[in-house]
């Protein structure tokens, strides 16, 4: 028996919620080592991937032309802010090239949820407003992504300060270092 690529799956095993209208081209989800059917994987042009691994995409793709991004990220310590410059530069071309996403990490329970609500608040949206477009709708699920986006400010994982962060973005484009090395002191744990 063959073993299949994990892209040939029978069943979806991956864990997913597709965004809410205008963001629907965005899915956050797990892992797709967890398993997606052919048409599924196909359907998306970008996989953003911030786990710390990233073996899936050492193999043959789904299509030709998907683009595999990582950007390492651990579950706990601080993410800094380059990962949140780099997440935003993708989403942005992305959205405004329609494409389809699919922005994960191991469970599609922390890191990536939070990295498309930190996105959306650059777009405009409260954090609030942010997590229920993150959930599809889903309350339960808005209100756990809520909860954990504060808890990583509060256990300083995330900068408190990532309003200030996507400003001096808008304002200075790709300057990186203008962006990185000029930001207000980050939040320190009382």
């Amino acid at each position: 028996m063959t073993k299949k690529f994990w892209f040939e799956q029978d069943e979806n095993g991956v864990q997913a919620t597709r965004l809410s209208v205008p963001y629907e081209k965005i899915v956050v989800g797990s892992w797709p080592n967890d398993g997606m059917n052919r048409k599924l994987a196909e359907s998306f042009e970008i996989y953003m991937n911030v786990s710390p691994t990233n073996n899936y995409q050492f193999g043959p793709k789904p299509k030709p032309e998907t683009d595999f991004r990582w950007f390492p990220l651990k579950e706990t310590g601080f993410w800094g802010y380059e990962v949140f410059y780099w997440s935003k530069k993708i989403l942005d071309d992305a959205f405004e090239k329609n494409k389809n996403v699919y922005l994960h990490c191991e469970a599609g329970a922390n890191r990536s949820p939070c990295i498309a609500m930190a996105w959306l608040t650059s777009k405009g949206h409260n954090l609030e407003k942010s997590a229920k477009i993150v959930a599809g709708g889903a309350e339960t699920i808005s209100d756990y992504n809520l909860w954990q986006f504060r808890k990583n400010i509060e256990d300083i994982f995330i900068p408190n300060n990532l309003p200030e962060f996507y400003k001096r973005y808008e304002e200075m484009g790709t300057d990186i270092d203008g962006i990185l090395y000029k930001i207000p002191k980050l939040n320190k744990k009382s």
